[in-house]
């Protein structure tokens, strides 16, 4: 099943245009840029997940569960850390197929 076909409205199909564009967009991005963008966005969501944590672990504060919050938020932090270095170095890659000096 496509992507966008887990989200399409029931009984309405896209135009094949539609799914060539996608195609030749993507072709012309490359996919070294898509990844880096899924990466980043990986990592936005590891950050907020970490902020949620964080907030938990001041309220859970004294209860046992603050420091699990806490050792959990810092991993996620890390994670985030990990993937927004693997966009970079992604884009660096894209970057350097393209000949652009990064």
């Amino acid at each position: 099943m496509d992507a966008l076909d887990a989200f399409a409205t029931p009984g309405i199909t896209p135009p094949a245009a539609f799914h060539a564009l996608r195609r030749e967009l993507h072709t012309a991005a490359g996919p070294e840029r898509i990844a880096a963008h899924r990466a980043f966005q990986e990592a936005e969501t590891l950050r907020q997940r970490a902020e949620y944590l964080f907030d938990a672990m001041v309220v859970h504060a004294g209860t046992g569960l603050g420091d699990w919050y806490c050792k959990l938020a810092t991993r996620f932090h890390q994670l985030a850390e990990e993937a927004e270095a693997d966009g970079h170095e992604l884009l660096g890659a894209a970057d350097d197929a393209a000949g652009v000096l990064s």
